[in-house]
């Protein structure tokens, strides 16, 4: 989870901090690490965490500062999956992208409220 990774990273001595404007930047050099937290009035709206200057995580969140939807990147920032997210933060919808035989095929699943993995 990104909130626990910047948390983390907040309270590494060796983590560079930096807040201008909307964004906050927290860097954790030794693990090549970036993660920018951008906020709207005040309150926490997407996160991005780079590794080696290419995007690996994005999040959005909702006015509570709940996850409502993630995508994970490859090294070469194409799309790996999309997560869609109930209320209580588990994932409602992923969407994987799955290189099988040359093709990409889009494989998704849903979930109930309680992470349990619909038919």
């Amino acid at each position: 989870n990104i909130r626990l990774l910047v948390q983390s990273l907040k309270s590494n001595e060796k983590t560079k901090s930096d807040h201008k404007g909307n964004i906050e930047t927290f860097e954790d050099e030794a693990n090549n690490l970036k993660i920018n937290n951008i906020y709207e009035g005040g309150v926490l709206k997407k996160s991005e965490m780079y590794s080696d200057n290419r995007i690996k995580y994005y999040v959005e969140y909702d006015a509570q500062g709940k996850i409502t939807y993630s995508k994970n990147f490859d090294s070469a920032e194409n799309v790996l999956a999309e997560n869609y997210y109930y209320q209580n933060e588990q994932v409602k919808e992923r969407i994987e992208w799955v290189k099988q035989n040359g093709k990409v095929l889009h494989i998704s699943s849903r979930f109930d409220e309680k992470g349990k993995k619909l038919e």
